[in-house]
């Protein structure tokens, strides 16, 4: 059993910017296939750049804020609620352009783990 709680998790930079931080429930090789599942906070005005995962999903959940995504070059945005699938090869950007910080639920897996799991 793995038993994890937000409350007891610290606080780490997110790669893409280090002033976005993260708390990871479970990280590679805990729960196969998934990569990482974690909720992600963005200050006011912060961006994580533009970027892709050759072979890696990566799904948004909007918990508490209004997130702007882009994808493809195409803007979106996401509201506590929303949630926001990014393919394998899509290019993705996650932006706060608002004053207070976002709140997001961030799983990322990997599909070529799943046929051996079967």
């Amino acid at each position: 059993m793995l038993n994890r709680r937000l409350q007891t998790l610290p606080l780490e930079p997110v790669s893409h910017n280090p002033l976005a931080q993260k708390q990871v429930w479970f990280r590679k090789g805990e729960l196969p296939p998934f990569t990482q599942i974690a909720r992600a906070v963005l200050p006011p005005g912060e961006t994580c750049p533009a970027h892709t995962h050759a072979d890696m999903p990566e799904l948004f959940i909007a918990l508490e804020g209004d997130a702007l995504l882009t994808i493809d070059g195409k803007p979106h945005t996401l509201h506590p609620g929303d949630a926001l699938l990014v393919h394998p090869g899509e290019s993705h950007e996650l932006t706060n352009p608002t004053p207070r910080p976002i709140t997001l639920l961030v799983a990322s897996w990997l599909p070529s783990q799943i046929a051996s799991l079967a």
